[in-house]
């Protein structure tokens, strides 16, 4: 076994003797746990030692740095009692909360090295590009991003990039209308009003099925729309679509009023929306349904229909996730 494995099995045990202990009596338990834990993962470190010793092993495994180490228990709480600062105080203390985050942890750190290492990489594609292979993926992803970056040309272009997008919207006269533009709108990646993917069935892992969850709100919850304390937010929620339709050449008055449409359009989606609370339940997140049955729940939208757009072939059926949103 190597230390890779000895040193997880070595938390365990720590801890498992820390959580031993509090069923004992006096305050020497946690002390001794701690210590006890100690000793485990000075073993395993040992055991690991004389694996890496009479074992050949790559340079990749070669290294020295602990998995888990005790040291970053802190004995100086009960672990009985707080088995949470127990574990986690001393990294909790050494990694503070930055300023433009609400919460931090480990999980955090990898997002964040992640995003660095794809910034380098985009930076990178995007100073070679121009000799890169013509068609490559390294010079289509480098012009990508420079065209991103361009502020200049953004701001000379404005909003003459989605004038087709928003002449089409203007072009929806009718109900009938409204679905063959949304059918259109997701074959080109665009999800409106609701959202379209792929995912393992939960009563199958080994299958991967269509969902489609509840959409379509600006605000963060189906609550803002409803609750009184929110008032504030809503009216500024409304401002901001209003701004949004002056940059696109709406005159002030109309901007508006379109503004007060898209708003109680999108509180009636949320009046038909489960809360996040209740989005927890599994049962909320899976109702399969075939097709035929898909579609004599939604009468003026076709699903068959629906997924011929995307290309897409169901067999069996898929995950209308939640049925009163859509019906």
């Amino acid at each position: 076994m190597n230390k890779h494995a000895i040193k997880p099995l070595a938390l365990a045990l720590g801890l498992a003797l820390a959580a031993t202990a509090c069923s004992r009596s006096g305050q020497e338990a946690p002390a001794k746990s701690a210590a006890s834990a100690a000793s485990a993962s000075s073993a395993a470190s040992a055991a690991s030692a004389k694996t890496a010793s009479t074992s050949a092993m790559t340079p990749a495994h070669a290294s020295t740095a602990p998995i888990f180490n005790v040291a970053n228990l802190d004995t100086k709480v009960n672990a009985c009692t707080d088995l949470n600062a127990f574990v986690n105080a001393k990294w909790i203390k050494a990694h503070p909360i930055p300023a433009d985050q609400s919460s931090w942890g480990s999980f955090n750190l990898l997002h964040e090295k992640s995003l660095k290492d794809q910034h380098n990489l985009v930076e990178t594609a995007e100073n070679k590009a121009d000799s890169a292979k013509p068609g490559s993926i390294e010079q289509k992803i480098g012009w990508l991003y420079r065209s991103g970056m361009n502020m200049s040309a953004r701001n000379k272009l404005g909003f003459k990039p989605i004038k087709p997008e928003l002449e089409s919207i203007q072009s929806i006269h009718s109900r009938k209308a409204l679905p063959e533009w949304l059918d259109q709108s997701f074959a080109k990646g665009n999800n409106f009003v609701f959202s379209f993917g792929s995912g393992a069935d939960f009563k199958d892992a080994k299958k991967q099925i269509g969902y489609t969850y509840q959409g379509g709100l600006g605000l963060p919850t189906p609550g803002y729309y409803t609750n009184a304390k929110d008032k504030n937010i809503r009216d500024a929620y409304v401002k901001y679509i209003a701004k949004m339709f002056t940059l696109t050449g709406t005159p002030a008055k109309q901007a508006e009023k379109k503004a007060h449409e898209v708003m109680a359009f999108e509180t009636e989606l949320a009046k038909h929306s489960i809360s996040r609370v209740k989005l927890r339940n599994p049962e909320n997140q899976y109702h399969f349904v075939s097709v035929a049955d898909a579609d004599k729940a939604t009468p003026h939208f076709s699903w068959k229909q629906f997924f011929k757009a995307q290309g897409v072939t169901v067999d069996k059926g898929f995950s209308l996730s939640q049925p009163k949103f859509f019906k």
